[in-house]
């Protein structure tokens, strides 16, 4: 264990990660960007490109909530679905509102929206530039339901991709949240910078599921922060099914609560020149935390996916632990996958370890599965859920089998993004 070294991972990554490793952004300067061609026309779900529509029937998503599922604003009423799901939203104490609203008069919105949030070009451009956000508020002593919330439509007023998420889980609360859906957004610009932000107090339990979902002419830079409490646990999960035309991820977790405990788990599918670009940084700073990071990923084609991940245990993190685990699957010659791990400790007493495998899928297990009967498309298939199943298979039963669909979809050459 190295004391008192520098974190090259969390010092350089966020500076390469927005420099030479991602593609330069093609957008203008100025704000509010342009309205891409692509979706210039888009005003109901009749407008809707046929591959689009085709992708949500493979998916089984329901026509009637075509406009939820792709962020378009329905014709003046919700969909009776959509109000019974409104309806389930409203749990006994549980609070989601727009974060406008709140951010000038609720005490705990105020004090906390954009507290820890980095100091960057993209954390000053959309601090600066957000608007119609999200709030959600899970009061203490509250447990939600098994039954995840879901905020990608927020009430009435803003049924939208949401570009800003304060979450906190009050003391002793429990419950989960999704943000996103599986099918593409209709997002009237070249570039999209979402932030979520994340809180959990004393003795909460928290799970954030993120499903990044975006059309082929979008680029985007999500930044996600997060601040675990005291005997507190937040699982994140972070599920990328189309890119877009780059991804650019910037992840921070603070544990500063004795006992904190922070899992973050990723799984991803690039393809067809997609690239995609992680940084994710656990930062340890209290005694007898844990910090667990687990990644998985999927490159077809010419798709490219890289990734900085690093857990940085500060002086106060004595008795601390941290593991690091990276998986890359490979489906052709053209297609790379880059992990640069980083373990820090500043502390003696603290365990930190990271496991890396990158590979293509061989030969020889497609062949012995397609001697017991199954096409090289099937045997291909097999393989690569069995390499995402342990990420997926915590996500609720539905986005699970969408996930994994789309996976499927893209080993076929058949998700042909619109």
């Amino acid at each position: 264990m190295a004391v008192g070294v520098k974190n090259p991972v969390s010092e350089m990554a966020i500076e390469r990660l927005h420099a030479d490793v991602l593609p330069p952004l093609e957008v203008p300067l100025r704000y509010p960007f342009p309205v891409p061609e692509e979706v210039a026309s888009i005003d109901s779900v009749a407008d809707l490109p046929q591959n689009l529509k085709n992708l949500m029937r493979r998916l089984n998503i329901s026509e009637n909530i075509w406009a939820f599922a792709t962020g378009l604003i329905p014709d003046g009423h919700l969909p009776e679905f959509e109000q019974r799901r409104l309806s389930r939203l409203r749990q006994p104490g549980l609070e989601i509102a727009p974060l406008a609203d709140v951010i000038e008069t609720h005490p705990r919105a105020k004090e906390l929206a954009f507290s820890y949030w980095p100091q960057n070009d993209w954390g000053s451009f959309h601090k600066k530039h957000w608007e119609n956000g999200a709030f959600v508020r899970v009061p203490g002593g509250v447990r939600l339901a098994d039954q995840p919330v879901c905020t990608y439509c927020l009430l009435e007023k803003m049924i939208s991709p949401t570009p800003h998420s304060l979450i906190l889980f009050e003391k002793d609360s429990s419950g989960s949240i999704i943000l996103g859906s599986t099918s593409p957004k209709v997002i009237r610009a070249p570039f999209y910078l979402p932030g979520v932000e994340i809180f959990l107090q004393e003795n909460a339990r928290g799970t954030v599921v993120l499903l990044h979902s975006f059309p082929p002419y979008l680029e985007s830079r999500p930044i996600v922060r997060a601040k675990v409490g005291k005997n507190a646990r937040l699982n994140l999960m972070i599920v990328t099914l189309f890119p877009g035309k780059s991804l650019g991820r910037d992840i921070e977790v603070i544990v500063e609560g004795e006992k904190g405990e922070a899992l973050i788990q990723m799984s991803s599918c690039s393809k067809d020149r997609n690239f995609s670009a992680n940084q994710v940084s656990v930062i340890l700073d209290a005694p007898k935390t844990r910090a667990d990071i687990r990644a998985r990923g999927l490159s077809a084609e010419q798709g490219r996916q890289i990734s900085y991940v690093s857990i940085d245990a500060r002086e106060n993190a004595v008795k601390s632990e941290g593991h690091l685990e990276a998986v890359g699957l490979l489906q052709s010659d053209q297609a790379s996958y880059e992990v640069i791990p980083g373990l820090i400790s500043r502390v003696d007493d603290v365990f930190l370890d990271h496991e890396a495998f990158i590979g293509r899928i061989l030969e020889e297990a497609v062949f012995y599965l397609k001697t017991r009967g199954l096409s090289e498309k099937q045997a291909m298939f097999l393989l690569i859920r069995g390499h995402l199943e342990p990420i997926v298979e915590r996500l609720p039963e539905t986005l699970r089998w969408e996930t994994l669909k789309i996976a499927e979809m893209i080993v076929n050459g058949e998700a042909r993004e619109w």
